[in-house]
């Protein structure tokens, strides 16, 4: 794990990349920006704040106006994070605050996403099925695993090319709501000291 100092700034990218093993849609990706800054660091812990920036998507087959209206919330959030003091995630600190954040910009942002729906009854199908769909917990659920996914390699020994398997919970591959046992391969590529930045890659079986 980082050897992580007050005030410190740090850039990450998380790149995730779908493939639907029942061979319809194409392969999808996702490319997001994080700015990770050190709150404070002490015997009891880390805090850290968690940014995510403007992100990018291939292959997703055209517009996607939840993804985008996802985006658009999450710019603005800071997630606290809390790890312990040899770098395990524990959490975030400021969960009821995101929270309230998120459904404020539900309440701003869905009536101007379905203004334009002629029919009062479909509207209102449109806006719940948005709002459930952006819903606080189902936000934050989804915050949670890219957080899981960073800071659960604290106290591995990745070793450039060499990659280690651990026990994993899979999305179910079905779009049934739950997961799946399996592993999950993490492989360190070789530092890249110019760019003074390092690549590690997921994959989930």
């Amino acid at each position: 794990s980082p050897n992580y100092l007050t005030a410190q700034k740090l850039s990450l990218m998380l790149e995730i990349s779908l493939e639907d093993a029942r061979n319809n849609p194409p392969q999808k990706s996702y490319h997001t920006p994080v700015s990770l800054r050190v709150l404070r660091k002490s015997t009891s812990g880390t805090q850290l704040e968690w940014l995510a920036g403007s992100g990018s998507r291939e292959g997703a087959g055209g517009q996607d106006p939840i993804f985008d209206m996802a985006e658009k919330i999450f710019a603005d959030l800071k997630l606290q994070v809390q790890l312990d003091p040899v770098g395990k995630y524990l959490g975030l600190r400021n969960e009821d605050e995101l929270k309230a954040r998120i459904q404020e910009f539900l309440d701003t942002l869905v009536p101007q996403a379905v203004v334009k729906i002629p029919d009062v009854t479909a509207r209102a199908k449109a806006s719940e099925a948005i709002r459930a769909a952006l819903a606080p917990p189902v936000l934050l659920s989804a915050a949670r695993k890219e957080l899981d996914l960073f800071f659960g390699i604290s106290g591995l020994r990745l070793e450039p090319g060499k990659p280690i398997r651990v026990k994993s919970g899979l999305l179910n591959p079905f779009g049934v709501t739950g997961t799946l046992d399996g592993e999950m391969q993490i492989v360190a590529e070789p530092i890249d000291k110019a760019a003074n930045e390092v690549r590690i890659a997921f994959s989930q079986d």
